[in-house]
Parts: structure tokens; C-alpha cells; sequence
């Protein structure tokens, strides 16, 4: 499996090439991103593309509308209800603080996803990472509906580390 994973912390595995992270703008990424996968064998074949940036993965993925992998996997931010369409305020100098201020809501991700071609099909049990597979790949082989109140699992972080995100104040969005 060919993957590509956007970080802003390498963790070390082999099936994965590192090519960007936090620190670049989502217009620099949009810039990047196309001259370094055209190197890559087929990158509209490429099977996976990973975000572990947890303030900027929403903007990661807007950055990158014209790569086209069959799978996308995102961490979204499961303090926010399946029903909000929340993402934290766009900084390119602002970094994450550690709080429950970060990302996106599954809501905003599964929007996001939609006008890129791809659905919502699962998350998993802990509440951290969301999976999106692109539309013509779909083929009834996945729990619909494909929304977030369908695949949205609450934030069980305790089970995976031995603290949560401290409760902070989210960012507000104001209209459009």
C-alpha cells in the first residue's frame, strides 16, 4: 500500500512518506503537494492519505483538493456534536495548544468530503480518526447512511492515554 501522510509529528513506519507538515500554509501545501506526488508512481491510484495534524487537518484536506487518493483518513475533533459544522479559525502561525480547540467537526469534515467526491464511512471506537472513501469506490459496501450522526463515535481518549484534552472555548466561526 502507497500512503502519504501529512504531519505535524513523524512517527516512524515504512509504508508511509512524511511530505508536509503544520508549518505550512494550506496554500502552501496546495503548491507542494502536486509538484512532490507528481514524482510518486500513480498518484491518482494512491490508496491512503493520512492527516494527524490536529489543528490544521480540515484546512490539510482543503489544501489538497485535486489529490484524488481512494481512502482519506482525518483526525476530527469528537468534543464537537455529530450535528455542528465547526472547524477551529485558519492560522497559519497558530499552533495547537493541547485543549479540545483544535481540528474540526465530524459534521465539517463529512461536508468537506462531499465536495471533494468522497462519503463518511466509519470512525473508529475511540473517537479520534474518521474514514472517507472516494464516492466511486463506494458501491454499497458501507453502513448507510454515510453521515456523521450516523458513524460519529464519542471521544474516548481515556482509554488510549491517560488524559482527555483539557475543556477550553472553541473558536467561533462568524457567517460564511
Amino acid at each position: 500500500m502507497e500512503a502519504v501522510l501529512l504531519s505535524e509529528r513523524w512517527k516512524t513506519g515504512r509504508t508511509f512518506r512524511r511530505i508536509a507538515s503544520n508549518t505550512l500554509s494550506r496554500l502552501q501545501l496546495g503548491r507542494t503537494f502536486p509538484r512532490y506526488s507528481s514524482n510518486l508512481a500513480c498518484q491518482k491510484s494512491l490508496t491512503c492519505c493520512l492527516s494527524t495534524s490536529t489543528r490544521t487537518t480540515y484546512y490539510a484536506w482543503e489544501g489538497l483538493r485535486s489529490f484524488r487518493p481512494r481512502v482519506v483518513v482525518v483526525e476530527y475533533n469528537a468534543a464537537i456534536p455529530p450535528d455542528v459544522d465547526w472547524k477551529v479559525r485558519y492560522g497559519s502561525k497558530r499552533t495547537y495548544n493541547g485543549t479540545q480547540n483544535f481540528g474540526a467537526s465530524l459534521k465539517a469534515f463529512e461536508i468537506l468530503g462531499r465536495q471533494f467526491g468522497y462519503s463518511l464511512v466509519g470512525c473508529e471506537f475511540f473517537g479520534v480518526n474518521a474514514f472517507f472513501v472516494r464516492d466511486d469506490l463506494l458501491a454499497g459496501k458501507f453502513a448507510e447512511p454515510l453521515t456523521s450522526e450516523n458513524h460519529y463515535e464519542p471521544p474516548r481518549y481515556s482509554l488510549i492515554h491517560r488524559r482527555s484534552h483539557p475543556p477550553s472555548i472553541l473558536d467561533r466561526t462568524g457567517p460564511g
